[in-house]
């Protein structure tokens, strides 16, 4: 027994010795690390998260832009002094100028037409005028306006691509009435106004020295919304006067270099109730319709708002276009959304039956039903009036006896012409409205209408197609179209805000 606790203790004391000699190591020492701070809760914290900031930020941002945006869009109310709202052009430029002055359409077949007339006059005539239901005179009436207007060509003096007088759309054009100083107008879709100086030309040089020419341009910002017509007034040639979508006429007088209001439709300036178009029966009356299927008469000595119950009732959608009979004013002829054209007696108005707000409508002497919507009607010295719409037709009534016309009479409103005409414009490129020769020097009763293949059609008033004018640089249709009042030049507006002369 005491031989086994011996050696317990032998090797127990071996073990502790073995033990004592091992090298001890060293203890670890924890190395701490920066990871930097702690993400913490801005919740917890009571603050709002980063991502709430940004989208509130944004927000307000966006309010900003929407409230600059319907300031921009606010009627412009007052007056305003063109150097304050010019947009092109330098100011001193334009006091020089303002100065100086106080789908398949039957045009598409011209070519056709032309070749079987000159057949006939080579044949000396053997195929008589009664093919066309006209005289022998009118036919050589026609056959030399057809020529002349033929012969027009396009101006190039300045190319047409530069020749852009406003930033957007053209929704309007006229020219001054001027024979000897010739100037255009044309207003845009956002209420620009720009004026061409056709004879004129600014000289500018590069960095090379080499001098070259562009076109003599200004603009004004105006209105707010597009300008539907422009008129420019043969009694009143130093001013110019714009009917806008955003519920207002304005008086442009060249000599002051101020626009004015005319005429103001009383609505909110921000949600207008828009002028569709306008015409001056005489220098102290504007005629206006409105977008609401209204039409109204405004004396411009009186103050420039009219109230409400001054307005007559014609039609419950739009009007897309007026005008009145140059040989008896009270009478009026409108093109509707409705798809109706309507002729009217102004003289003798009543309530309307079925209204509720007692709106009154003067005497219908007539109506013409379209398959769709009207989209203009204009009517000639001679009594007859065009118009054409989304049906793809141009139509001529002969009223040339409606001057005598008592105001109780009822009459058919027939077309005595019928035309086909491609007129589905879509989205980008403006109405296509049809617009006669107000004055014609020639004493050729004839209107013009763009066509869709990037051309003008010339039509008289028996349907004869005069002229059919295209060019590879009128890259673009020219879809508002106007005649010169007395003199053969024409104007087409672009969707581009670009102008194309034939002279």
């Amino acid at each position: 027994m005491f031989s086994d606790v011996r050696q317990k203790s032998a090797k127990t004391a071996r073990s502790s010795s073995n033990s004592s000699s091992r090298t001890r190591r060293a203890p670890r020492v924890k190395q701490e690390v920066d990871l930097g701070p702690r993400r913490k809760s801005r919740r917890l914290e009571g603050k709002k998260a980063e991502f709430d900031i940004e989208r509130e930020t944004a927000e307000r941002l966006l309010v900003i832009e929407k409230q600059a945006a319907q300031e921009d869009k606010a009627r412009k109310e007052g007056e305003l002094k063109l150097a304050d709202v010019i947009k092109n052009g330098e100011w001193d430029q334009a006091l020089g100028l303002l100065s100086s002055l106080g789908k398949v359409s039957q045009g598409d077949y011209f070519e056709k037409i032309k070749k079987e007339e000159e057949q006939e006059e080579n044949d000396g005539g053997t195929r008589d005028s009664d093919n066309s239901g006209l005289s022998s005179g009118k036919k050589k009436e026609l056959v030399s306006a057809r020529k002349e207007l033929s012969n027009l060509s396009l101006h190039t003096k300045i190319s047409p691509n530069d020749i852009k007088v406003t930033s957007e759309r053209i929704f309007s054009v006229a020219f001054h009435p001027s024979e000897t100083k010739r100037i255009v107008l044309a207003g845009d879709k956002m209420g620009e106004l720009g004026l061409w100086d056709i004879d004129s030309t600014n000289k500018i040089k590069d960095e090379g020295d080499y001098e070259y020419e562009t076109p003599n341009i200004l603009s004004f910002k105006v209105h707010t919304r597009a300008i539907a017509t422009i008129l420019m007034p043969q009694f009143a040639p130093d001013k110019a006067y714009t009917a806008s979508y955003d519920g207002s006429v304005r008086c442009l007088d060249l000599g002051s270099g101020t626009s004015t209001e005319a005429f103001v439709y009383d609505s909110d300036p921000r949600n207008p109730v828009g002028v569709s178009d306008c015409a001056m029966p005489d220098a102290n009356t504007l005629y206006y319709t409105t977008l609401e299927g209204e039409f109204g008469i405004h004396d411009l000595r009186e103050n420039q708002r009219k109230p409400k119950s001054q307005l007559l009732r014609l039609h419950d959608k739009k009007i897309g276009g007026f005008s009145f009979n140059p040989n008896a004013i009270h009478q009026i002829a409108t093109g509707s959304l409705d798809r109706t054209l309507k002729v009217w007696d102004l003289r003798a108005t009543s309530v309307i039956a079925e209204s509720e707000d007692n709106e009154k409508a003067p005497h219908m002497y007539g109506e013409y039903q379209s398959r769709l919507s009207i989209s203009a009607t204009d009517w000639n010295s001679a009594g007859q009036i065009v118009c054409n719409g989304y049906d793809d037709t141009i139509n001529v009534f002969d009223l040339s006896t409606s001057k005598s016309w008592t105001k109780s009479e009822t009459h058919d409103i027939v077309p005595s012409v019928r035309l086909k005409h491609n007129c589905q414009t879509g989205r980008w490129v403006s109405i296509l409205k049809s617009r006669w020769q107000p004055r014609p020097a020639d004493s050729v009763q004839k209107f013009v209408i763009a066509n869709m293949k990037r051309y003008l059609d010339i039509y008289s008033a028996d349907g004869q197609q005069l002229a059919h004018l295209g060019h590879e640089l009128m890259s673009a249709v020219p879809a508002v179209v106007q005649f010169h009042p007395s003199q053969n030049w024409l104007v087409g507006g672009s969707a581009s805000g670009k102008l194309y002369l034939w002279e």
